[in-house]
């Protein structure tokens, strides 16, 4: 396996937890207004997985390597997204 594909690889991945995450965002942002929001999570629990698992198994084509390389975009991601929604600290003026 080549460096090249490594970093193709890799993007994706870093694509693949954008996607996975976005969705999130989406779907927790909406279950408060969301007449079901059961069926709401649910259904976007599977979606979100199924579209997350055929895109390594498309991308890698079970190569560990690949998947690896995959994987380690999607957990940036992960940590990128924990960093940018982290709750602020605030000053309060008393």
């Amino acid at each position: 396996m080549t460096m090249s594909q490594i970093v193709l690889n890799l993007m994706a991945g870093v694509l693949a937890g954008g996607v996975y995450h976005a969705g999130l965002w989406m779907t927790v942002t909406r279950l408060a207004y969301s007449e079901r929001p059961m069926l709401l999570l649910a259904g976007s629990t599977l979606v979100r997985m199924l579209l997350l698992l055929g895109g390594f198994v498309l991308v890698s084509f079970l190569e560990w390597q690949s998947l690896v390389a995959c994987m380690a975009g999607f957990v940036a991601v992960r940590f990128g997204t924990m960093i940018l929604v982290r709750p602020r600290k605030t000053r309060y003026c008393s």
